[in-house]
């Protein structure tokens, strides 16, 4: 099974197996992987993982394949009619230690060069209300443990609510649970529901609150937060679709007072506001527009805005297809900064954070010149209205623009 996701160590390379006798599912596997990493400048014997996957420069050239990651595990699940239980173990050893780190927020990190973990999940299916969970056990005596309901009361309805409660000195290298922050060190109470009362319209929106149980960068002390978002979907006719999407998010983050000796932790809140339409053509045409507006207070308060029109073609046979994008944004620094999803080439995944005040434009398209070989092509064009330098340290130019551009030729065998 291909590796489809965007972080460059949470796949495995090997051999899996799936045994089935009776109501048993017996699934063995192991993985051998060489992943990047480069050695800790303090302790020169530990590893730091790099999850970038860029390998431009002399020092992202050394740290290609430095590290070595291997997994061996098995999971064995009973099925019921409407159920499935099932036990995980699993063994994941580098070939050097990890990098714990020195701050203070690192203390629980993980720098060993071994992981073990049992784990037991479950299913079961009661038609209109599904349970589901795990509980997992470190081999330090840790734990992590998250558990679901969906609950479907009627057809236009679906409600889902999950609790989930990891230890802060819990560590696994080879999963990403959902969490506000890391991991690690968090609890939270999830709850979300989609209601489409109508044919052309639908409702759905969540709320999050949760706890991180230690400090964290930026975060001197234990913090609470939420986040709650709220968005209409609407079907205006055949060939045109909008949503506007309400998101508030409260967190904790250090302050600073100048008559402090210690950091102090107050709150921080976002409130953004976001208007999208997408409208579709028989003639193999689509164009998406948005707008969206920005709120931010830390001490001080900021506001942030995002425009931009999308075009994209793709010919009848889908041979050939073409994107292009024009953004306008101001925000008034970067803590008031706004994401958007960006087209790109195959495999790169693009949510670049706008800031300050400027335009973006990029175009790109695909070419399937024969069924072995295909070509894609990315160009965009950065420019900040008030900058004199973009980028830090080997990635920084001297100047207020900056144009990319990307090829990729994809040979079939």
């Amino acid at each position: 099974v291909p590796f489809s996701g965007t972080n460059e160590n949470l796949f495995f390379r090997g051999i899996a197996s799936k045994i089935k006798f009776n109501n048993f599912k017996v699934s063995p596997f192991i993985s051998y992987n060489k992943i990047d990493a480069n050695l800790d400048s303090e302790i020169l014997e530990d590893y730091n993982l790099q999850e970038s996957g860029l390998h431009r420069t002399e020092s992202e050239i050394v740290n290609k394949n430095a590290l070595t990651k291997s997994d061996l595990g098995v999971d064995v699940s009973y099925y019921f009619k409407t159920a499935h239980v099932g036990v995980t173990a699993i063994n994941t050893k580098f070939d050097n230690y990890l990098a714990k780190g020195d701050k203070v927020y690192q203390k629980f990190n993980f720098d060993k060069n071994q992981s073990n973990i049992v784990s037991a999940h479950y299913l079961w299916n009661l038609n209109s209300v599904i349970l589901s969970g795990e509980h997992a056990l470190n081999i330090n005596g840790s734990w992590a443990t998250i558990h679901n309901v969906s609950f479907n009361p009627i057809p236009e309805l679906n409600l889902v609510t999950s609790y989930r409660n990891t230890q802060r000195n819990y560590y696994s290298a080879v999963n990403s649970p959902f969490s506000e922050y890391s991991s690690s060190g968090e609890k939270g109470f999830y709850i979300g529901a989609k209601s489409e009362f109508h044919e052309n319209i639908s409702l759905s929106g969540y709320v999050d609150v949760f706890e991180k149980t230690w400090l964290q960068y930026q975060k001197d002390s234990p913090s609470r937060g939420f986040e709650n978002l709220l968005q209409l979907d609407f079907r205006i006719n055949r060939s045109t679709s909008a949503y506007i999407r309400v998101k508030h998010e409260k967190k904790n983050r250090n302050a600073i007072f100048t008559d402090n000796f210690l950091n102090k932790t107050v709150e921080e809140t976002k409130n953004s506001i976001r208007l999208h339409v997408n409208k579709y053509t028989n003639s193999g045409f689509s164009f998406s527009s948005r707008i969206e507006y920005l709120t931010y207070f830390h001490q001080e308060k900021e506001e942030g805005w995002l425009i931009y029109q999308d075009i994209k073609w793709k010919s009848y046979n889908n041979k050939f297809s073409f994107f292009t994008r024009i953004a306008l944004f101001d925000t008034d620094s970067w803590r008031s900064r706004i994401y958007a999803y960006e087209n790109d080439i195959l495999y790169v995944f693009t949510v670049p954070a706008f800031y300050s005040n400027g335009s973006k434009v990029y175009f790109g398209g695909k070419y399937e010149i024969n069924k072995k070989l295909t070509f894609w092509l990315r160009a965009s064009h950065l420019v900040f209205e008030n900058s004199k330098s973009i980028g830090s340290g080997n990635e920084m130019i001297l100047g207020n623009q900056k144009t990319e551009i990307k090829a990729q030729l994809r040979i079939k065998f």
